[in-house]
């Protein structure tokens, strides 16, 4: 589910700074998904099992995506901006 907010972002999102071609919001997103599997999986190894895709996966997609849009500046997703 993660990978949807990635493709989008590749998709639709324009004018954004970009590395080798991947806007950097859509990095943020990577990475933020990398950083709550890296949790999730933590928890999982202590013993505590979680219900982990909604809160951990998805949530750093988008804490990662919305992160890398504010330090651009790239809002231009929203419509209106």
């Amino acid at each position: 589910m993660p990978n949807i907010l990635v493709v989008s972002s590749v998709a639709f999102l324009t004018g954004a700074p970009a590395v080798f071609g991947i806007s950097l919001p859509t990095i943020g997103a990577m990475a933020g998904t990398i950083i709550g599997l890296a949790a999730l999986l933590w928890f999982v190894s202590g013993g505590r099992p979680q219900a982990g895709l909604p809160p951990l996966l998805n949530g750093g997609a988008i804490a990662g995506f919305i992160l890398l849009c504010a330090l651009t500046g790239s809002w231009g997703w929203i419509p209106g901006m």
